[in-house]
């Protein structure tokens, strides 16, 4: 299966994205939100497809997944 990953640079923030296909089909993918707070970079959001289908995680005070 290739595997491809990358991170976009938004100043305080990053998106950082990887999937991975079979035969050039989708199956696997997440797209990840951090935030730089003071010298760390945390998570905010994580939309991928871990669970066998496609969900948002949201980190934090509202914690929790949102079916999409």
């Amino acid at each position: 299966m290739p595997f491809k990953e990358w991170t976009i640079d938004l100043g305080d923030a990053r998106v950082y994205i990887w999937r991975s296909t079979d035969k050039g089909e989708l199956v696997s993918f997440a797209v990840i939100l951090l935030v730089c707070f003071g010298d760390e970079w945390e998570c905010v959001t994580r939309y991928d497809c871990v669970h066998g289908f496609p969900h948002r995680d949201v980190i934090g005070k509202e914690s929790g997944s949102v079916l999409i």
